[in-house]
């Protein structure tokens, strides 16, 4: 009897040994029913599982082929990978991330005429580029496709593609778009949904492409090329609005145009606004427009998109058509944009006029929109230079900045609203960083692509395992600071633990429900340093506690004698109160000057206090003041979160010697517990938040994704639901010597999934795929070469591929079923 020792579900490549069967010969079927494996029986027989996904069937044949027995073993996988170390941690936080977002408040579908629509974000930009990312992980066919045909089943009769189902408020009958974007019909009500409009941001020129480009990813994941081939007619509608319309086609430069923006952003510089009325409004009789690159290598990759779409769909003429369009635009933006370098930011229509930008060299600017063209199948060599471009960047951009993926740099210091190295003028992207380091990988800069990969984790964890999309590009310099700290032994008389004993006060009477495990000694809270006293080295007296009870202090004088140009003060409370008490500090002369201490404003409570970028008090539209930060937060032995706050004082006579602070408490039952006072010989101040603004999340998160798991894992589909596949891992770069990767399309089932080890000088890689037609592009170690190569056992015979000063083994694979390739290093 033919027997399976088998999990009940199965990843590929794992080993599936079959017992019970001496005679005949054993065949395995995939998900789709194709043959993998055809042996002679034995039993044991052990096999790798590969193919598509699914239920696979073992069958044990008689000499005659019919079959005696039957048994059958479930394959299945997910997007991972695992190399036990940063990158699997990486996948992790962007997966996290992505979700997170996703779930965080984003609109994420509605309902029009009894269809229900479904998207990661209303802008159909956003929900194209985060793509790239949600299609190795959403199952949803349904909800991959309806947000892609939410914009289909909205087209204008003209071709354009609205870009945004916007949703009102819902005390709005009316806002500004209704009013702005009316001239040229750029907005349009839902008759069954009054509380959503059809908009188009007028000046933007980048939607008809990226909609083909949604429509070409949904296509690939789940690979349904009827559904795919209903819509190929909207496709070639909307390359015929954005190359005809007058508001979209320059007649002179015979490419995409727009009014003057930040690369492919939807507001336009301060001047041309005086000109059109509105910072997102063109009128095409009075806009001054030019020409963005960004624009242009966006619709003619789409307009390659569309060709291989149409040759499916047997509609070549209109493929050839497609690709010609794309051939012509590629060679007129070369010639009029690219300036040997990188594409140069906007080519105006009308080369005499010249905008304020401040002090800017507008030919100098290097914006987000050359990274992604590192990725729109433009000229290898342009690529190189544009790679070059931002390492140049990385050379001279401000030392605070946190890595040299600027969504525009130098930034245009005169103009825009944003002038101040945020969002799309000078803020650094993850959106930038995925494509950069997704380009690096595809055109030999290995190394560096795992350098901006390894520099985005960082980015994660510093700023608590999130991926935030975009940073400041330029952080305030902390000047040198001297901190001196005062000694409050001598006054403490509370215990962080709330097990004290004697006259020591424990923190609280609730058990072990305090601040134990605030860290103590020297330390550097939101970069101000203190000193807290350690209970055990003080007869547990671990900080000053002010209150109007039994065993507290209610007034207190700490000896200073020192100059300051600010004090701050390591403090929390607990129980509400205004004012909760004061500090009052002696000068040398006899003067003093007395500082309140309120509730939300100078200080707050240590139990479950809200991080330093949320709301508080329960009120949305307060904030902490600029002078008062959560210092530390962390567990205790019930709860998750109890913490301790840092005020900033500054002393208003810095000249003058404090001889002494007074510590008075106010007459409420509120108890304030007072940690640590350092003096400073700076004003005031914290480090700046470095989160920038005006991006979600989840877009940036899921270009770093498609870094990953296309560029360093060397993962690509090259046909549909993975029916074909390249695959160059490049794990070499990243001095990884044993990795498991796998990408999937859980809507369509199709993965191609490798197990990667370096031993010594030997290289093996295991590999299962849906596809039985794989060329495997293996990067070699730096300075290494091949001596011998083996597929599946069979020698080879040695093939490489040079890519700048990267070597890769060539490899083919035409047949299905588990793949091993063994090479041997000199």
């Amino acid at each position: 009897m033919l027997t399976l020792n088998a999990e009940s579900t199965n990843k590929p490549l794992d080993q599936i040994e079959v017992s019970g069967v001496d005679n005949g010969r054993i065949q395995v079927r995939d998900g789709e029913g194709r043959l993998y494996i055809d042996a002679a029986a034995q039993s044991p027989f052990t096999f790798s599982a590969a193919g598509s996904l699914g239920a696979h069937v073992v069958s044990q044949l008689d000499d005659q082929g019919a079959t005696i027995d039957t048994a059958s073993f479930k394959v299945d996988c997910k997007t991972e990978i695992d190399d036990g170390g940063k990158f699997k941690k990486l996948m992790e936080l962007l997966h996290d991330t992505m979700f997170i977002a996703w779930h965080k408040g984003y609109d994420k579908g509605l309902r029009i005429e009894g269809k229900w629509y479904q998207y990661y974000v209303s802008w159909i930009r956003d929900h194209v580029h985060c793509l790239k990312g949600y299609k190795y992980y959403d199952a949803d066919a349904d909800g991959l496709k309806s947000g892609i045909e939410l914009y289909a089943d909205s087209q204008r009769d003209d071709g354009m593609i609205y870009d945004k189902c916007k949703k009102m408020l819902h005390s709005e009958l009316q806002n500004w778009r209704d009013v702005e974007f009316a001239e040229g019909d750029f907005i349009k009500p839902i008759p069954d949904n009054p509380q959503r409009r059809w908009q188009r941001v007028p000046v933007e020129n980048d939607v008809e492409y990226l909609w083909i480009e949604g429509l070409y990813y949904t296509w690939k994941a789940t690979g349904d090329s009827d559904w795919m081939s209903n819509y190929l007619d909207a496709a070639l509608k909307a390359v015929h609005y954005s190359t005809h319309d007058r508001y979209r086609w320059s007649e002179k430069y015979k490419l995409l145009k727009r009014g003057y923006t930040i690369d492919t952003w939807d507001f336009q510089h301060q001047e041309d606004v005086a000109r059109s009325g509105s910072s997102m409004r063109v009128d095409p009789d009075k806009t001054i427009f030019g020409v963005m690159f960004g624009d242009n290598t966006g619709m003619a990759v789409s307009c390659r998109y569309l060709a291989e779409m149409l040759r499916v769909a047997e509609r070549d003429d209109d493929a050839k058509q497609m690709e010609s369009l794309a051939n012509e635009m590629t060679e007129r933006l070369n010639k009029l944009a690219w300036n040997g370098k990188f594409f140069t930011h906007h080519v105006s229509e009308d080369p005499s006029v010249k905008r304020d930008c401040g002090g800017t060299d507008e030919s100098k600017q290097v914006v987000q929109s050359n990274a992604y063209s590192l990725n729109r199948r433009i000229d290898h060599d342009k690529c190189v230079e544009i790679i070059k471009s931002y390492q140049d960047i990385r050379e001279v951009m401000p030392k605070t900045s946190a890595g040299e993926f600027y969504s525009c740099f130098p930034i245009f210091e005169k103009g825009f609203r944003h002038n101040d190295y945020n969002y799309m003028n000078g803020g650094v992207t993850t959106i930038c960083g995925g494509e950069l380091a997704h380009g690096a990988f595809e055109h030999g800069f290995e190394s560096y692509g795992v350098d901006i990969l390894e520099r985005l984790l960082d980015w994660t964890e510093k700023l608590g395992g999130y991926l935030h999309c975009c940073l400041k590009g330029k952080m305030p310099e902390q000047l040198p600071t001297t901190y001196t700290a005062l000694d409050l032994s001598a006054v403490a008389n509370v215990d962080f633990d709330s097990e004290a004993s004697g006259d020591v006060i424990a923190w609280t009477d609730e058990g072990e429900n305090d601040m134990r495990h605030l860290p103590t000694g020297k330390q550097t809270f939101e970069g101000i340093e203190f000193d807290v006293i350690d209970p055990a080295a003080n007869d547990r007296r671990a900080c000053l506690g002010m209150a109007q009870a039994d065993g507290y202090a209610s007034q207190v004088t700490i000896p200073v004698n020192n100059k300051a140009q600010s004090v701050y003060f390591l403090h929390t409370l607990s129980g509400g109160a205004a004012p909760v008490g004061w500090y009052t500090f002696h000068y040398e002369d006899g003067t003093h000057k007395t500082q309140y201490i309120l509730n939300e404003n100078n200080i707050s409570s240590w139990f479950m206090p809200a991080p330093n970028s949320a709301h508080v008090g329960g009120n949305e539209g307060k904030k902490r003041p600029p002078y008062l930060r959560v210092a530390w937060q962390g567990p205790n032995g019930k709860f998750d979160n109890v913490g301790m706050f840092v005020y900033g004082w500054n002393n208003p006579h810095p000249d003058k010697t404090i001889t002494s602070i007074d510590v008075q408490c106010a007459e409420h039952n509120a108890k304030w517990f007072i940690a640590g006072i350092s003096l400073s010989d700076q004003k005031v101040v914290f480090p700046d938040n470095p989160i920038s603004y005006g991006i979600p999340d989840m877009w940036g998160a899921a270009a770093v994704v498609y870094a990953l798991i296309e560029g360093l894992a060397g993962i690509v589909d090259d046909g549909l639901a993975f029916d074909k596949v390249r695959l160059s891992p490049r794990w070499s770069a990243a001095g990884v010597d044993k990795v498991s990767a796998s990408a999937v399309y859980p809507n369509s089932g199709g993965y191609c999934a490798y197990d990667y080890q370096k031993i010594s000088n030997e290289l093996q890689l295991r590999v299962a795929s849906r596809a039985s037609d794989i060329l495997c592009s293996v990067l070699l170690p730096e300075n290494a070469s091949v001596t011998q190569a083996s597929l599946n056992g069979t020698e080879l015979d040695i093939q490489t591929e040079t890519v700048e000063g990267s070597t890769y083994l060539q490899v083919p694979v035409v047949e299905l079923g588990a793949q091993e390739i063994r090479v041997t290093l000199n």
